[in-house]
């Protein structure tokens, strides 16, 4: 089983809103959550689940 926490993708960002700086924020948070310091990228985790 995998757990990749946050995951950027264009659902996720849009939560925050259409403003790239409102979007931006809202990685920034999040990556400041996780022990890696950032969020994953679908391509990374995408080869697992196929």
């Amino acid at each position: 089983m995998a757990m990749p926490g946050p995951t950027e993708t264009m659902g996720l960002v849009e939560l925050a809103g259409k403003e790239k700086e409102q979007q931006q924020g809202l990685l920034d948070y999040l990556s400041s959550q996780v022990a890696m310091g950032r969020v994953g990228r679908a391509e990374e985790i995408a080869p697992h689940f196929i």
